[in-house]
């Protein structure tokens, strides 16, 4: 998957229309924490759409099997506690 999107401008095309769009979405949980003052502003830096989409991804194109809700809430849990031990106040 990597090598095929780094040769083919097609699927990077795809990729850059498909993922930009979530990672600006994905920011409102981390600007709203900022701004709120739970985490620093240095949490920007963040890739959370990587750090919770990689997972989902690999579960069901490596290995077929779907998380269950359980194991989705409980990557969730370990992102965001992982953001806030690094970067909370």
């Amino acid at each position: 998957m990597i090598s095929v999107s780094q040769a083919d401008a097609n699927l990077a095309q795809w990729v850059d229309r498909f993922w930009k769009p979530r990672e600006r979405e994905w920011r409102s949980p981390i600007e709203r924490a900022i701004e709120r003052g739970e985490l620093s502003p240095a949490a920007r830096a963040v890739p959370l759409v990587e750090l919770v989409a990689g997972p989902l991804l690999l579960s069901h194109l490596a290995t077929r099997r779907p998380l269950s809700r359980d194991a989705r809430a409980q990557l969730v849990a370990t992102v965001a506690a992982g953001v806030k031990a690094l970067y909370g106040r």
